[in-house]
């Protein structure tokens, strides 16, 4: 038996099963497909999360998760700042 045969319930997840779920999060707020979220689709996000900082902060922190300064938030740079969050 594997670790991933084992049942999920309270047990930590696998990395794999981790960047899958997050994938699946990912792609459903980058509602263009373009592979980035864009401002607006990670104000959608926050919302969704119930974190309304005010346009200011939320624009810092964008630009704080967006690391290459490429004006979107790319798959990399969301899993970095989800698993910091």
């Amino acid at each position: 038996m594997h670790a991933t045969d084992l049942p999920q319930c309270g047990m930590p997840k696998t990395n794999e099963l981790m960047r899958a779920e997050l994938a699946e999060l990912f792609q459903r707020y980058d509602a263009d497909g373009n592979g980035r979220i864009d401002m607006e689709e990670f104000e959608r996000l926050l919302r969704r999360l119930g974190e309304d900082r005010g346009q200011a902060n939320r624009a810092v922190q964008f630009a704080q998760i967006d690391a290459d300064g490429d004006g979107g938030i790319d798959f990399d740079e969301f899993v970095a700042w989800w698993l910091r969050a």
